[in-house]
């Protein structure tokens, strides 16, 4: 379920909150340190073990940056990741804006020691003595692969400080947004007030869909499934099971489906049924369709399931042996995205098919990912511990906006005119 994502990360920072600047800190290069004492403002990335410096720069070909900060006047910013490879680039610049010039290194953090990468102007060092997954810190600004773009997602003021996992939109401004303790908040104005509504329960909910701004369905642990069809001012509980749901989606209001631990698959189609799949007791922890008749199943260990409730469902290719959850697609049902975490949550990917899923092919890494949403436009947003995007079918990700805190879930508007991401401790990030 999402929640395995999140109770990680809380363990995480729990266990080894902080990144100090420790005496046997190990000092960035000689280039770095003298870029960052001539510099006014310093774009700073940090990517993956499969990008390398060329010179002084990153090398052509790497995939985007898993961090991008922009740090100016007299900023710092702790950038905090897990034990791994990573290549530091640093680009300067003056008070005028004038490009000073730029440094690369490779830095490796081996197992159990925390790796954080700590940057002021004047004092840049590279710490392997601190530190947990966490993009939260000053000055952070993400960029498109560069690090200098401005972010275009800002905060919204959730009211609450429990993990929110996934939003769904019904477009006009209406959205909802589910997630630990049977959290329900619903905005009627894009986000910019949002009301708690009585869910009735303090099950942690793990999924949200709806047919319209009225008729919506929800669900979460221990077979938590509520249903609304006045636009929440009510939630019935419906009683199918009490087995770990893990997600809901419908092609309409007569034809949705729920999927959870050990297989679980349920249709509704006026009433709910159990549909037997090919999956064994196989944990299902998503489900997206681009119709009715093509839908579907992402679980774990790689495990992904189409057809439909009709036809029935089968396995198809698995482009891992991964964990795979949320993945979504676009409208014309051939291009799918679903991100993978392996057991740790230190090694993710976006996985994409171009062909219904017959093959798939990796298009960007990361140390962990939560949920993946695609606009009917094929805009493309995966968050994690930030927000990447893409417009041309996964070719290419940016990085589409900084975290204060790990993000979940995401979801927006069927025309991608609204986005909304959130995560830890109540965290709304929007995207007009």
């Amino acid at each position: 379920m999402r929640v395995a994502l999140s109770q990680w990360l809380f363990v995480a920072c729990a266990a080894l909150a902080g990144c100090g600047g420790s005496g046997d800190c190990p000092a960035l290069s000689i280039d770095m340190q003298s870029l960052a004492a001539k510099a006014t403002t310093i774009d700073l990335d940090v990517y993956d073990a499969s990008a390398s410096c060329d010179g002084n720069d990153i090398a052509a070909g790497a995939p985007a940056p898993l961090v991008s900060r922009t740090l100016t006047g007299h900023d710092g910013t702790t950038l905090q990741l897990p034990a791994g490879h990573y290549i530091v680039v640093m680009h300067a610049l003056d008070d005028t804006g004038a490009f000073i010039g730029s440094a690369c290194e490779a830095e490796v953090f081996t197992p159990g020691q925390r790796a954080c990468v700590s940057v002021a102007l004047s004092t840049p060092m590279i710490d392997g003595d601190g530190g947990i997954p966490d993009l939260a810190g000053t000055g952070g600004n993400g960029g498109g692969g560069g690090g200098s773009g401005v972010p275009t997602f800002g905060p919204q003021t959730s009211g609450v400080t429990t993990d929110l996992y996934q939003a769904w939109s019904a477009g006009n401004g209406v959205v909802y947004i589910i997630g630990a303790a049977g959290v329900i908040l619903k905005t009627m104005n894009s986000g910019a007030t949002w009301t708690k509504q009585n869910s009735g329960i303090t099950k942690d909910l793990e999924g949200v869909w709806g047919s319209s701004a009225t008729d919506v369905w929800v669900v979460g642990l221990k077979g938590a499934v509520l249903h609304t069809t006045d636009g929440g001012t009510t939630w019935s509980s419906v009683s199918l099971t009490t087995t770990d749901i893990g997600d809901v989606w419908g092609a309409g209001a007569s034809d949705v489906y729920i999927v959870g631990a050990g297989g679980m698959v349920k249709h509704y189609n006026g009433t709910w049924s159990n549909v037997s799949v090919s999956a064994g007791p196989t944990n299902i922890y998503g489900v997206w369709g681009a119709s009715g008749s093509d839908v579907y199943l992402f679980g774990a260990n790689g495990l992904v399931l189409h057809g439909s409730a009709a036809s029935g469902f089968s396995k198809g290719a698995s482009p891992t042996s991964d964990t795979l959850n949320y993945g979504w697609g676009a409208s014309n049902g051939s291009d799918i995205w679903v991100p993978s975490n392996n057991s740790t949550f230190t090694a993710a990917h976006v996985w994409h098919s171009s062909d219904h899923g017959a093959t798939w092919q990796s298009q960007l890494m990361a140390p962990a990912l939560g949920a993946i949403w695609v606009s009917g436009s094929g805009h493309a947003y995966v968050v994690g511990y930030q927000i990447w995007d893409s417009t041309d079918n996964g070719a290419t990700w940016n990085t589409a906006g900084g975290s204060p805190a790990p993000l979940y879930g995401i979801g927006g508007d069927a025309n991608g005119t609204g986005v909304w991401a959130v995560g830890q401790a109540g965290t709304i990030l929007h995207r007009p």
